[in-house]
């Protein structure tokens, strides 16, 4: 493997990886901060009625302890780092352990791992910090405990499946949620095996197990019904509810370096009325089938299987409740 020079280095550090050794890969979360009950908001008989499952944690003690090792090896600020350390921190990040040859079994298994570890999260884009799309930079923030936005997630991503083995193409999308758009705003991937699939660790709540981009007919997964329908315009990837397919994004089957995703990033960052700025999220899956929490501006929702439920949350708990239920601190 290639060295990771001084620059991927230097970030590696910066982000103070050994300050949050037991936030990696959410190993053992203490429950006490939000088991207090605190006037009706997420107090302990407001969790105890939407409970139905313990939270799922996907890293070992032992994957705990290797991480903490790591941690501590990358204090060391007189050494360089090498690829293949930054990939064995990663994986242990995710809580993977499970065969590395780069499979459709296992790009499935790392793709519901990452989705499970690394949230959703756009709370430096409303803090107004600055968020690049530098492969560097953003494999240094998930292994600093954070996670982040498509940009940053699937550009993560993308590097440790690279690493693996895996051909990857990163494509511009268009985001259709809100009607329809030309305008490349989204970073997913596509991953050459035996034949091509879609992939993405970088778009909230969607489908979490790779999906055939040379097939027509709807495909399933532990969340849902995925078709993807092809036009003069590109792919769409539309989610089937009620036996309608509803578009998500739209992409044409180009590599793209990540630089190219930059002026978007960028727009993004700087668009002070947009949902992006305005209001703070993180979500993750819990570890079990499409199982996911996900915090709001005024509320924590828990989704078990078929049940969902919406739990209150006051100003002044949000950053226990995060940092609860995704270990982050703002």
């Amino acid at each position: 493997r290639r060295h990771v020079g001084g620059k991927c280095g230097a970030k590696l550090r910066d982000a103070r990886l050994w300050r949050i050794p037991r936030c990696v890969g959410f190993g053992r979360c203490s429950r006490n901060a939000i088991d207090d009950d605190r006037g009706g908001g997420v107090g302990r008989r407001s969790l105890r009625e939407v409970e139905q499952r313990p939270i799922i944690h996907p890293m070992s003690e032992e994957g705990v302890r290797r991480a903490d090792r790591r941690v501590d090896e990358f204090g060391d600020a007189g050494r360089e780092l090498h690829t293949g350390e930054v990939l064995h921190a990663y994986l242990d990040r995710i809580g993977y352990t499970g065969s590395t040859e780069p499979t459709l079994e296992v790009l499935s298994a790392l793709q519901f791992a990452h989705l499970v570890a690394v949230p959703f999260e756009n709370l430096d884009v409303v803090a107004q910090v600055p968020v690049s799309t530098d492969t560097d930079t953003v494999v240094a923030k998930v292994l600093a405990g954070r996670g982040g936005w498509c940009f940053e997630n699937n550009g993560a991503f993308a590097w440790l499946l690279e690493q693996l083995g895996f051909r990857v193409r990163r494509l511009g999308a268009a985001v259709l949620r809100s009607g329809p758009t030309v305008e490349i705003d989204h970073l997913a991937l596509e991953v050459q095996l035996d034949r091509p699939y879609l992939v993405d660790v970088g778009f909230g709540d969607s489908f979490v197990r790779p999906l055939r981009l040379d097939l027509a007919d709807p495909q399933r997964d532990e969340r849902g019904e995925w078709e993807l329908l092809s036009s003069p315009q590109g792919t769409t990837l539309a989610e089937i509810v009620d036996g309608v397919p509803v578009a998500q994004y739209r992409f044409k089957r180009v590599d793209h370096p990540m630089a190219d995703f930059e002026p978007a990033s960028q727009k993004l960052q700087a668009d002070a009325e947009g949902r992006f700025r305005t209001k703070p999220l993180a979500t993750r899956l819990l570890g079990k089938d499409a199982d996911r929490v996900t915090l709001l501006p005024d509320r924590l929702t828990l989704r078990y299987g078929a049940d969902i439920r919406n739990v209150s949350v006051a100003a002044a708990e949000w950053d226990t409740v995060l940092a609860e239920w995704f270990r982050i601190t703002r």
